[in-house]
């Protein structure tokens, strides 16, 4: 199952004091495909990941490592911004990074957009007394509260 449209990915191949490409400096991959191997109700989410190296000059074979720096949708991040009504530019200092980033680049590379779990999702429904959040907490469709809060699809 694939997840829709290629996402930006990193990737970095481990241990190669020579190579090109490294956590400060990744390469920037396509996710090409991102299919669910484990069974649903298992309390594990294992994936089967495929990412096009085309064109890096890397290759990866069993055993390699690889580092996987997802980015959050350009158009999701543009709208928080905007129900946060700043411009993006401001200054934010995030827990263990030494300096301080644009808003923009924390909520871009730095930070989850996608929710929270689906434990905390349970925890939430069973202590609501709102039927209305008790429906969009339950949701299992993908859709997520951010995504319904920001009505962005």
């Amino acid at each position: 199952m694939s997840t829709g449209p290629a996402e930006e990915v990193t990737r970095e191949v481990l241990p190669s004091a020579t190579a090109r490409y490294s956590k400060d400096n990744p390469w920037f991959g396509r996710l090409l495909e991102n299919r669910v191997l484990n069974r649903n109700g298992s309390s594990k989410d294992v994936r089967h990941l495929v990412i096009d190296i085309g064109g890096s000059g890397l290759s990866y074979k069993a055993g390699d490592s690889l580092g996987v720096y997802p980015r959050n949708r350009p158009q999701l991040v543009t709208e928080v911004i905007k129900q946060l009504g700043v411009t993006g530019s401001e200054q934010v200092v995030l827990p263990r990074l030494a300096a301080p980033l644009s808003l923009c680049e924390a909520l871009t590379d730095k930070l989850s957009l996608v929710g929270p779990t689906r434990n905390i999702l349970e925890s939430l429904v069973k202590k609501t007394t709102s039927e209305r959040e008790k429906y969009f907490l339950g949701r299992s469709d993908g859709v997520s509260l951010l995504h319904v809060a920001l009505k962005v699809q």
